[in-house]
């Protein structure tokens, strides 16, 4: 990163040190933020904000379709002994998420998505 950090001692309690720790602060920032190695760290952090709120949200919504649930419990034991492969539990899960349960009623809000595409 070009930082090597300093290590002092500080209390605010006490009220020592304290200005030598933010002069530290403001050395870092004036030096990352010049070279806006801040702003692309920001950035990235926020692509990586996005991603693991879209998955957070999927895994919510698959957990909460009881079809899904109940054939998410099944897998995850036959994919603990080995009976069938995480990669091949994780597109049927998916599948029965997006298409619904062979011969099951789908549910409105993913055929409604289907329908709009095509």
């Amino acid at each position: 990163v070009g930082w090597t950090v300093p290590v002092e001692i500080c209390s605010a309690l006490e009220g020592k040190g304290i200005a030598q720790a933010w002069r530290q602060v403001e050395a870092f920032w004036q030096k990352f933020s010049k070279d806006g190695s801040i702003a692309r760290r920001r950035r990235e952090q926020a692509r990586a904000w996005l991603w693991s709120e879209i998955q957070e949200g999927l895994s919510s919504a698959l957990m909460s379709d009881q079809s899904v649930a109940a054939r998410v419990r099944e897998l995850e034991s036959d994919v603990v002994s080995g009976t069938v492969a995480a990669t091949d539990a994780a597109a049927e899960v998916v599948d029965i998420f997006l298409h619904g349960a062979p011969g099951a009623k789908t549910a409105g809000r993913r055929s409604a998505k289907r329908s709009r595409k095509g």
